[in-house]
């Protein structure tokens, strides 16, 4: 026997060979914290470098709210009343009170943690959803799922943000619902509604799918009770908003009051394009309008490749929310998040190459991407 038989390989040769191994799902999870852990990494080293709390990184902006509601309820803080604390969804802030008084540890902690394994969740989600899209069955589904993991703004995943637990949610209602099992889909959606607005995009899917079933003649009474409940979530907080403000659209006037955010038909996304073609006023402005043109154009192929309908008719809503409405559009990256599936024709593409090339291509990307991830987290100076 020669003396390279007995050898060991390269530590990632090894690696790889343990996580053959794995079950497709445990391979998954895996997959998605090493991209996670390289977006927390880049981060830390860009706070570290700019003496910045890593811990303060992960709750900016909108997580601070979420940080008062688990902690003090709507409207009162520490600090005071916030009026337009009711603008946000229940169901993160509920659950990281939830666990703040099972497990006795802090809120923030509490955030943190339900981000980590929710996005495992969805994580596990992705790759049972490839099996349903085109050219991503089996373990080119771990693409899609190395792909989410390093998008731009995916370091959200990891913080006290709605992204992650949305996503779980979304993803698994999804998947439940391509293989009807209607009212598991139903509820999840449900469930969705009280995380972020967008919950209507699921509600939306599963809403259609019961009544193509219908059409098709392949209905049931749970289809159509799945068609009732998946938009219970959302309508049953507007509703809880409106009763406390006295007005019906509570909700929406607390959206446009505290971020001017309002349905316009896509014309304030519009003027921001222009804008940023024509001044270029910050990297992330440009990287936001190449991200907005590119979801659109991953539609198109999405279509073209055809993918399920009730998957189109979810990622078709969510770029109509998105684009659709005026607002902070600095935003706009991170709201494209919960839009997964129009990453599925980018890890097709990327499947198809030998795994070094595959893994290199992942690294370069990652890298760039989490960087941006952390630049609009530490550096750039409005909300993201």
């Amino acid at each position: 026997m020669s003396s390279t038989a007995s050898r060991p390989g390269p530590p990632g040769d090894r690696l790889l060979q343990r996580l053959r191994r794995l079950p497709l799902p445990a391979r998954a999870a895996v997959v998605h914290v090493l991209g996670q852990l390289l977006c927390l990494g880049v981060l830390a080293t860009l706070a570290a470098a700019r003496d910045e709390d890593l811990v303060g990184a992960l709750t900016v902006w909108d997580g601070q709210h979420f940080l008062a509601i688990a902690r003090h309820g709507y409207d009162v803080t520490s600090g005071g009343r916030v009026p337009n604390s009711p603008a946000f969804f229940p169901g993160l802030p509920g659950l990281m009170a939830l666990v703040t008084q099972a497990l006795g540890i802090p809120a923030v902690w509490a955030g943190v943690l339900l981000s980590w394994v929710a996005g495992v969740v969805a994580a596990l989600g992705l790759v049972r959803l490839g099996a349903h899209l085109p050219g991503l069955g089996g373990r080119r589904g771990l693409v899609l799922v190395a792909v989410f993991a390093l998008a731009p703004m995916s370091v959200v995943l990891l913080m006290v943000y709605t992204e992650a637990l949305f996503c779980a949610l979304a993803v698994w209602a999804l998947v439940l619902l391509l293989e009807r099992r209607w009212l598991a889909a139903g509820l999840l959606s449900a469930g969705a509604g009280l995380v972020r607005p967008t919950g209507l995009a699921v509600a939306g899917a599963v809403v259609a799918a019961a009544l193509v079933a219908w059409v098709d003649d392949q209905h049931s009474w749970r289809s159509w009770l799945a068609a009732l409940v998946a938009p219970l979530g959302f309508v049953g907080y507007v509703a809880w908003v409106g009763a406390r403000t006295g007005d019906p659209l509570g909700w929406f006037r607390l959206q446009q009051q505290g971020w001017d955010t309002h349905i316009d038909l896509g014309a304030g996304t519009a003027r921001y394009v222009l804008h940023t073609l024509r001044d270029a006023p910050a990297l992330l402005d440009v990287v936001t309008v190449a991200t907005m043109v590119a979801a659109v154009v991953l539609f198109v192929v999405c279509v073209r490749q055809r993918q399920p309908w009730p998957v189109l008719v979810y990622s078709g809503l969510i770029l109509l929310e998105v684009l659709g409405s005026d607002g902070i559009m600095n935003s706009r990256v991170r709201l494209l998040i919960p839009a997964f599936p129009l990453l599925a024709p980018v890890a097709a593409r990327l499947a198809r190459e030998r795994l070094p090339q595959l893994v290199r291509l992942l690294l370069a990307g990652g890298l760039a991407s989490c960087w941006y991830s952390a630049y609009a987290v530490l550096i750039y100076p409005y909300a993201i």
